[in-house]
């Protein structure tokens, strides 16, 4: 496995802290940064490859990274939408 470089490591650093201020500001992170729960994993991880797409794929179109994030927000909210304990709580989907 490769190892980052510092700028690499930061850019993502950057982009983590993003997510995490997005999701705080609307209320949803129910979890620290230090203890991300699986649940919201995959989704926490397309918001952050969305905020620094660019970076890395110079060739992703803006829309791209917005798409990545969208369906990262989507996908944490699905879990957010569970119990005061945070069990999924099954979806309907209409």
């Amino acid at each position: 496995s490769e190892t980052p470089s510092s700028e690499d490591d930061a850019v993502v650093g950057i982009a983590i802290d993003q997510a995490m201020g997005e999701l705080e500001e609307r209320h949803l992170a129910y979890w620290d940064v230090t203890d991300i729960p699986q649940a919201v994993m995959r989704g926490l991880t397309l918001v952050v490859a969305g905020n620094c797409g660019r970076k890395f794929v110079p060739e992703m179109t803006l829309a791209e990274c917005e798409q990545m994030r969208d369906l990262g927000m989507r996908r944490i909210r699905e879990v957010i939408a569970a119990q005061p304990d945070h069990q999924i709580v099954p979806q309907n989907y209409f």
